[in-house]
């Protein structure tokens, strides 16, 4: 029920609810795919790509068969490393 709700918020645009509907899954559900996906993309969407890689991170690390997952997280962190300053990656 949760995660059909955030992904209908994401689906009809309501972006910052849904950023909040995902957060509030992963406090309840911290390997929530659709949480952490979700808000790999929104934070991602919104050119913050370290938040972004982070939360793919852990999606990558908590279902790590996942290619899409995969995908994403190499999209992020090559956004991530050309934005220049305090934003770019942590090694």
């Amino acid at each position: 029920v949760h995660a059909n709700a955030a992904v209908g918020l994401e689906q009809v645009g309501k972006k910052e609810q849904a950023l909040t509907a995902y957060k509030t899954m992963l406090s309840r559900w911290s390997t929530s795919l659709t949480a952490l996906v979700g808000l790999g993309n929104l934070e991602f969407e919104k050119k913050n790509y370290t938040q972004s890689v982070h939360y793919l991170k852990i999606a990558a690390k908590e279902h790590p068969t996942s290619e899409p997952i995969r995908h994403n997280l190499a999209v992020a962190e090559a956004a991530a490393k050309k934005v220049p300053g305090p934003f770019s990656i942590r090694k």
